[in-house]
């Protein structure tokens, strides 16, 4: 009966530990792990941005008139100088005429001013004649040349108001949009056409404000340019130009990337697409490259990530220097720890861990 009492004990001990232990992997949380390299690699800062045309203009008139003739339309390809748009010329037309008819009248009064003036000279020469009349003659001649002169810039201010009436090219480029049809009367500083160039491409992106002294120092900094389309080749370029202004909303300054004029940018580019710079700034030591997701944001702005050591979860605060689309480079560790990458909202300090999947540096 001793026996049986001692053994009962010992089974009731043996459940009990079997039923704590049970209970301890029960409690543990299921995570996957990401064991990172440090190695001195260039730091690449990705962002997303849109090409644009230097030259993008909303061509309008400079004339008030009713549009007689549409000589282009959305899409259209256009040169320098070309006319894309003619407005009713009948009134201007007849006003350049009447500026010449008054000119040719300037013209007969000069002649006849002259000949009278030169009949006095010439009878001044064999008898006398009064100096008045000379003079006379002389004012004469003076004022139908002022009034020719006048008549003449009515002349080019009338062929300049008929040649506003036709709507010119400034620049080589192609219609994005036309605003305006047949028979509409349009007036000065109404948007008719907008004309986007299809050379001269650059990409506008907004760098966040820390990285402003990095592009401020170093000029030309160089960048690899991709086009959000399928099969899409990189392309070099280099920063270009940096608006010193930060917007106060995003925190963010604006860079531009001027595209070169080559056949692969123009079969890839094309204003108003959306592109990928890839940011090639300085090599960084020591820099630890993690999945995007094992990073938690704080509503402070800091971070910090949750790494296995001895099957339970610590936090560590990392700073992240640069980034790529799926990963990070962060400071803050070593590159040897365990990086948990799943479930980190449901984890605190100090919860018990079950790992379920190791990746990364696995040697």
């Amino acid at each position: 009966m001793h026996i049986s009492a001692r053994v009962i004990a010992s089974v009731m001990l043996i459940t009990t530990m079997l039923l704590y232990s049970h209970s301890g992997l029960a409690q543990a949380t299921l995570v996957e792990v990401y064991t990172p390299s440090a190695t001195k690699q260039p730091r690449v800062m990705t962002l997303s941005g849109s090409v644009e045309a230097r030259h993008n203009a909303q061509l309008a008139s400079q004339e008030s008139g009713l549009v007689q003739t549409l000589l282009v339309d959305a899409g259209d390809t256009v040169s320098k100088g070309d006319p894309l748009l003619k407005l009713d010329a009948t009134l201007a037309e007849l006003n350049l005429a009447q500026a010449k008819a008054g000119a040719q009248a300037a013209t007969v009064s000069v002649n006849e001013a002259q000949r009278l003036l030169d009949e006095v000279a010439a009878l001044s020469k064999k008898q006398s004649v009064a100096q008045t009349l000379i003079g006379e003659r002389t004012a004469a001649l003076a004022n139908a040349k002022a009034e020719q002169i006048k008549q003449q810039a009515l002349v080019a201010l009338a062929q300049e108001r008929l040649n506003r009436h036709t709507l010119y090219a400034p620049f080589t480029g192609v219609i994005g949009q036309r605003s305006v049809d047949m028979g509409e009367w349009v007036t000065p500083g109404d948007q008719l056409f907008t004309l986007v160039a299809e050379s001269d491409l650059r990409i506008v992106v907004n760098v966040p404000q820390e990285y402003f002294p990095l592009l401020r120092s170093t000029p030309r900094l160089p960048v690899m340019v991709t086009p959000d389309i399928n099969a899409a080749k990189p392309i070099k370029a280099e920063i270009s130009r940096i608006v010193a202004v930060t917007d106060p909303s995003s925190r963010t300054f604006t860079a531009h990337i001027d595209l070169t004029d080559t056949m692969s940018v123009h079969a890839q580019f094309t204003p108003g697409m959306s592109a990928q710079a890839d940011l090639l700034l300085s090599a960084q030591d020591g820099a630890v490259w993690i999945p995007k997701k094992a990073v938690k944001q704080h509503p402070d702005g800091g971070s910090s990530v949750f790494i296995a050591n001895n099957n339970t979860a610590k936090r560590k605060i990392v700073t992240i220097t640069a980034s790529r689309p799926d990963y990070v480079a962060v400071t803050g560790l070593t590159g040897n720890e365990s990086v948990i990458t799943t479930g980190i909202e449901l984890l605190k300090e100090g919860t018990q861990l079950q790992i379920s999947a190791r990746a990364g540096n696995l040697q």
